[in-house]
């Protein structure tokens, strides 16, 4: 939820400090459905293979890199109002397997 916020300024890439938030869920707050959450599942293993994809057949071994191939990308079922960038903590996790050494850093932070 607060990778969505952070990304949602139409921004490709945004600061990681200095933020706080306080989210409050009332108890009649909608609930996700399993059909959601299976979704997302689905979703996010879409993400890992087609991260794995881009740097196999690309030789990708940079972090900034692999996001701008991503983007150019047609993913279909991303989250509405976040897209791509709701997604980024899953790539960045493919990415670390992939790449222990490397840092997860763009040219903005």
């Amino acid at each position: 939820m607060c990778y969505v916020l952070l990304s949602g300024k139409n921004q490709p890439f945004g600061s990681r400090d200095n933020m706080s938030i306080i989210i409050i869920a009332f108890p009649g707050a909608p609930k996700p459905t399993e059909e959601a959450l299976e979704a997302d599942k689905r979703l996010e293993k879409q993400i890992e293979e087609i991260t794995r994809e881009e740097v196999e057949t690309n030789q990708i071994t940079d972090y900034y890199e692999l996001l701008q191939a991503l983007q150019d990308r047609n993913i279909e079922g991303l989250p509405p109002g976040g897209g791509l960038h709701a997604k980024y903590p899953v790539i960045e996790r493919t990415f670390k397997e992939l790449f222990p050494d490397e840092k997860c850093e763009t040219t903005t932070h």
